[in-house]
């Protein structure tokens, strides 16, 4: 059976596609967080914001907790290289465990593992299956963001014929996704990985594909006309029939790609490619 990945790229092994046990503001009822210290914000590091810890716990579902007996969670803020000392809320929490009582205590990680959205919540977002759905997609993207990229994995998931025009896309796996006769125009894809996906009629003109794998990639009768495709990985991807009118693809790698049929009227090539 073919495996995903977890909502956060933690190192966990990736779960079998099933059917959703609850998404959105079920999926968290019950689930009450007290957080404690002073947390801090960061690109560079596994760090939270209010907004996630906070916002997209009561979206979820979930609930906020004031006191450490209302806690069924807690999450204790740690700065690196510096000893822990354990808050007053902490030390009642673990006088809470000692007694018995099912408190989980979760780490920083643990917590974003949590709040980032599942995969068949990505999905139904991205497929316009929810209201706004691509307005919570953006909204969820905000308030988690590193420069490392660190939101979803999402291979194979099926976006045939989305409309992701205003999506926020960037630095997303999506190997062996589905996204033929989608709409991406004009969309920023920034080190988005697509190696064996179908892109089959998809609509790209005017994309940012900056440092983009297609490699192996179906990009038959494509329309890429004007985007942007620095140093982007086409390397046994199939262009036939794609219309790449205009792109910018003199710092792509075209190494064994198939270009019959294309059509590369004043397109950018590679110093030293031939026109096929």
């Amino acid at each position: 059976m073919k495996k995903r990945a977890t909502p956060f790229e933690l190192g966990f092994t990736p779960l079998a596609e099933k059917e959703p046990q609850g998404m959105f503001e079920e999926r968290l009822a019950g689930i009450c967080i007290l957080y404690a210290g002073k947390f801090q914000r960061s690109a560079m590091d596994v760090r939270t914001s209010r907004e996630l810890r906070e916002d997209m716990l009561l979206e979820l579902g979930g609930t906020v907790a004031k006191k450490a007996k209302d806690a069924t969670h807690f999450v204790g803020a740690r700065l690196p290289h510096v000893e822990h000392v354990p808050s007053k809320a902490e030390t009642e929490i673990d006088a809470r465990i000692a007694k018995g009582d099912n408190v989980i205590k979760l780490s920083e990680k643990k917590l974003i593992e949590m709040l980032l959205p599942t995969f068949e919540e990505s999905r139904a977002m991205l497929r316009g299956e929810v209201k706004d759905g691509i307005e919570r997609w953006n909204r969820w993207r905000s308030r988690w963001r590193t420069l490392s990229g660190g939101f979803v994995q999402l291979p194979g998931i099926d976006l045939t014929e989305a409309d992701l025009r205003k999506a926020d896309l960037m630095v997303i796996p999506f190997e062996e996704a589905k996204f033929s006769n989608a709409r991406l125009e004009g969309v920023n894809l920034y080190d988005c990985v697509f190696r064996r996906a179908d892109l089959r009629g998809a609509d790209l003109e005017g994309a940012r594909c900056g440092r983009v794998d297609f490699s192996n990639a179906d990009l038959r009768e494509a329309k890429l006309a004007g985007a942007e495709f620095t140093g982007a990985e086409f390397t046994g991807a199939d262009l036939r029939g794609a219309d790449l009118r205009g792109a910018d693809l003199q710092y792509a790698k075209l190494a064994g790609a198939k270009l019959d049929g294309a059509k590369l009227d004043g397109a950018k090539l590679p110093q030293g490619s031939k026109r096929p």
